[in-house]
C-alpha cells in the first residue's frame, strides 16, 4: 500500500492555492488608503488577476475570482458585485487571448484591451447603478495608469505565478 507523506500533500495544496492567496493579499493591499487620492492609481488587483490567468489559469477558477471581487467590493465603495463581474470577464478574456505565455511584450500588449474593456465595463456598471452619466475620464486615466505601470507591477507577479513548481 502506498502512503503519501503529509508534507507532500500540504506542499501540493499550497502550490495550487498560491495564486489565490497572492490575489487575496493584493485585494487587501488595494483596500489600504493611499496619499494619491487625486491622481490615477494603477489597478493592482486587475494586473494580478490578468497575470494569474495568463500564467496559471487552472489555479484561479472563476469562483475564486468572483469571491475575491466580492471581497474587494466589500472593502471599497463601489456597487456590490462590480469587481466580481469584472474579474470574471478578465478571466474569460485572458484565457482566450492568443498570447505567447513566455513573451513579456505580448503579455503586456494583451493587457491593453483587457484593461480597456475592464475599465469600460466598470464605468458602464457604475453609470447604470447610479442612473446618471458619469464622465469616463477617471476610468480612462486609471486604465492608462495600469497599462503604463504594468511592467513594474506584473513582472514580480508573473514570476511568482509562472515559475512556481507545478504540482500534478
Amino acid at each position: 500500500m502506498l502512503y503519501r507523506d503529509p508534507a507532500q500533500i500540504a506542499d501540493g495544496w499550497l502550490m495550487r492555492a498560491a495564486p489565490a492567496l497572492w490575489l487575496t493579499l493584493l485585494v487587501l493591499i488595494a483596500a489600504l488608503p493611499t496619499p494619491f487620492d487625486q491622481s490615477p492609481v494603477p489597478d493592482l488587483v486587475l494586473t494580478g488577476v490578468y497575470a494569474a490567468c495568463i500564467r496559471r489559469p487552472e489555479s484561479v477558477p472563476i469562483a475564486v475570482l468572483f469571491a475575491l471581487g466580492l471581497l474587494q467590493d466589500l472593502l471599497s465603495t463601489v456597487p456590490f458585485g462590480l469587481h466580481a463581474v469584472v474579474y470574471v470577464l478578465v478571466h474569460g478574456l485572458a484565457t482566450r487571448l492568443p498570447v505567447a505565455r513566455d513573451s513579456f511584450l505580448q503579455i503586456w500588449l494583451g493587457f491593453v484591451p483587457v484593461a480597456a474593456l475592464a475599465g469600460a465595463a466598470g464605468w458602464l456598471a457604475v453609470c447604470l447603478h447610479h442612473m446618471v452619466w458619469i464622465a469616463p475620464d477617471p476610468v480612462l486615466a486609471r486604465s492608462a495608469a495600469s497599462v503604463i505601470a504594468f511592467p513594474v507591477l506584473a513582472l514580480p507577479l508573473l514570476w511568482l505565478f509562472g515559475y512556481t513548481r507545478h504540482v500534478p
